[in-house]
């Protein structure tokens, strides 16, 4: 298809890994939208098909949610070259929505023990990012109830990101993600993408009103 406005709002299909088919994603330049961002926005909607997209239909997309928290994601889109080649298939209008850049989240471990990819701490050890970069974060430090429904501040490899997405739908699908492999990633930041998948929440379970912003008021924000 003709790329008349670049990557901006567009819509891929992206062949999943364990025969689950095709995600579609939507790309978002925050960069165009007023913001400073290293990264571009990766939306997954919650739709799913077996079998490639013969026909895209606007009405059909504008009707899907997200499936998660947003991704960050950099480099281009693999079409030509690569096991994975992401189709784009159209456009969707931006919604008000897309013009918020969302917020992140990480966890300030400072202890010297190996780190316990089981447990889940729930006290004030986030740290919320209000922007891309590393320097983008709140001085306060928040409750893991006030982000799990934000995304990490991890900056994917597009050219490897499908396999994040890949366990994102085994979560949905009820699927066991933790038993998921790749030889793409390091054995290190695979186990960091499975506790990420644990520590984050299906949009369909987030109250629309905190999406993408951490709850409560931090004396950074505008």
């Amino acid at each position: 298809m003709k790329l008349e406005n670049g990557y901006q709002g567009l819509v891929w299909e992206v062949p999943l890994t364990n025969q689950l088919g095709y995600a579609y994603v939507q790309t978002i330049d925050p960069n165009q939208l007023g913001h400073v961002s290293p990264s571009f926005l990766l939306k997954i909607l919650d739709y799913r098909s077996e079998v490639a997209l013969k026909k895209f239909e606007l009405e059909h997309f504008q009707q899907f949610d997200l499936l998660t928290s947003h991704l960050l994601s950099m480099g281009t889109p693999p079409q030509r070259k690569g096991e994975v080649r992401w189709k784009a298939v159209g456009y969707l209008p931006l919604i008000p929505f897309d013009h918020l850049l969302p917020e992140f989240k990480i966890l300030n471990n400072e202890s010297d023990e190996p780190f316990d990819y089981d447990k889940i701490p729930q006290d004030a050890t986030w740290v919320v990012y209000w922007g891309g970069a590393l320097a983008d974060y709140y001085k306060e430090y928040a409750t893991y109830e006030q982000v799990k429904h934000l995304g990490w501040l991890t900056h994917f490899n597009v050219a490897f990101v499908h396999h994040r997405i890949t366990m994102e739908w085994m979560r949905k699908l009820g699927l066991d993600y933790t038993q998921y492999q790749t030889k793409q990633w390091s054995e290190e930041f695979l186990m960091l993408q499975k506790y990420q998948v644990k520590t984050t929440t299906l949009f369909s379970e987030v109250d629309p009103a905190i999406r993408a912003k951490a709850i409560g008021n931090f004396c950074e924000r505008n």
